[in-house]
């Protein structure tokens, strides 16, 4: 009776070790999802901001040397603060936000002519 007593706790246990284990993985996960989104968010923010100051500053440039003027600013913030970045990520955080003020220029002279 002892020795199915103590299998019955000895299974309990390693029961409850295991549920504890999953929990922790899935809350880890969860956080560094959680990091991941929040820096992303804060890269385009500044790429959004760079992007906008660079349009404003350089009119008369030229769409390669702007993206150039443009990298150039974001490449030095990100090392400055240390933020780990890639050339890829670069591009398409610098696509999607001179895409957006595109559309944003476009959606207000849309509303401008009605």
């Amino acid at each position: 009776m002892e020795n199915l007593t103590n299998a019955i706790v000895s299974g309990f246990f390693a029961v409850m070790v295991a549920a504890v284990g999953v929990f922790v993985e899935r809350i880890v996960a969860w956080t560094k999802k959680e990091g991941l989104l929040t820096e992303l968010k804060n890269k385009q923010a500044y790429v959004e901001i760079v992007v906008k100051a660079t349009e404003q500053i350089y009119k008369e440039a030229d769409g390669p040397a702007k993206l150039a003027k443009a990298k150039t600013q974001l490449v030095d913030y990100f090392q400055r603060k240390k933020i780990p970045f890639s050339e890829a990520e670069l591009d398409m955080l610098i696509e999607a936000t001179v895409k957006s003020v595109k559309d944003g220029a476009v959606a207000g002279i849309s509303d401008g002519e009605g």
